[in-house]
């Protein structure tokens, strides 16, 4: 993610959006259709308007802890590399 902070009620346009999580525009486009986990948006004046401290929730959400993740090991349905 781009070193970028905005305060929490700060609405991103998607172009500041997608510069931030180092994505295309048209990624966060589709992240916003995503009917399984949307990212928060706002359609406003014929564009998409994000509030920054909705798009810190919608990442943590997601995050993925490094401690509880070993690789395949332990994931059903995937062999792991015998020693």
């Amino acid at each position: 993610m781009g070193k970028t902070t905005y305060p929490d009620d700060f609405m991103l346009t998607r172009a500041q959006v997608a510069e931030w999580l180092g994505l295309h525009e048209r990624t966060v486009s589709l992240l916003v259709a995503d009917e399984a986990h949307p990212l928060p948006a706002v359609f406003y004046a014929k564009q998409y308007r994000f509030r920054a401290a909705e798009v810190r929730a919608w990442i943590e959400a997601r995050r993925v802890m490094s401690a509880s993740w070993s690789g395949a090991r332990g994931v059903p349905g995937v062999r792991s590399k015998a020693a």
